[in-house]
């Protein structure tokens, strides 16, 4: 690939920018990575992995006994990483120089194939910026006006899912049998921040692992809902779905394409 790819280039100043991004975010990032149960041993994706910042850090809390399998395009950022893991010591990494959009996974990683990322980002505007409310005090007979500000919010979020289906008939047959065989582990992570009217700032998210079994006719879900900090709540929850193929089960009625259809 072109470093030119990179709208803010792989140069020697941008290498110290996103080290003082990293600096600035990695109290944070450190307790997700914490709440998320990234401890000792475990062995970690960093895909998109720049110049190695966040993999250095999972690499020295997996520690020996774990491992941090490191993926990105960009030659330079790619040999500043291993510098950096070289100077730190650090030898329970594998990283390699590949472009995910442009090839496939080297032969050691082809159990990654099924893995899918996918994200989202938008932000929300409500149609007024504050709504006010009139109540009336029965005793004293006095009104009072209450006002709820209502800020312009950023929704952001990414989910990352292992689909079995794919594995058995696409990469390799381990053995699984139904109803396993159909199934997709997933964790999805969503978060909104309120830019605006007195609530900029105020994150709130939820990390919700769950599983998806899915067959011809229909796909059957069920997540957790766990709050991310004490700001979203306390309480964990739960959610259910079930989703039926109307093309597969009335494809020449109801499952029929609305527009273009002969």
């Amino acid at each position: 690939m072109s470093e030119k790819d990179y709208v803010l280039g792989t140069h020697d100043e941008e290498l110290l920018r996103l080290g003082l991004q990293h600096r600035v975010w990695r109290p944070v990032v450190l307790d997700c990575w914490q709440k998320a149960g990234i401890t000792a041993g475990k062995r970690i994706l960093d895909l998109g992995a720049g110049p190695g910042y966040a993999a250095l850090d999972l690499a020295e809390i997996v520690g020996p006994s774990g491992e941090v399998v490191a993926l990105e395009r960009s030659g330079n950022f790619v040999t500043a990483m291993r510098e950096s893991f070289r100077r730190r010591g650090l030898n329970n990494a594998k990283i390699y120089e590949l472009d995910l959009m442009m090839g496939d996974l080297p032969q050691g990683l082809s159990m990654l194939r099924p893995l899918a990322i996918t994200g989202v980002i938008s932000v929300a505007v409500p149609t007024s910026a504050s709504t006010r409310t009139f109540t009336a005090n029965e005793e004293t007979g006095s009104r009072e006006l209450e006002s709820e500000r209502h800020p312009n919010v950023l929704q952001y979020g990414f989910a990352v899912e292992y689909s079995f289906i794919y594995l058995q008939q696409q990469v390799k047959d381990i053995g699984l049998r139904a109803p396993f065989d159909h199934l997709i582990p997933l964790v999805e992570l969503g978060f909104e921040t309120p830019l605006d009217r007195g609530q900029r700032g105020q994150t709130t998210g939820t990390i919700n692992p769950g599983m998806i079994w899915s067959g011809k006719y229909f796909q059957a879900g069920a997540e957790a809902v766990i709050p991310m900090n004490s700001r979203t709540g306390s309480e964990v929850g739960f959610v259910a779905q079930l989703h039926f193929y109307l093309d597969d089960l009335f494809p020449h009625t109801i499952g029929r394409p609305l527009l273009g259809r002969k």
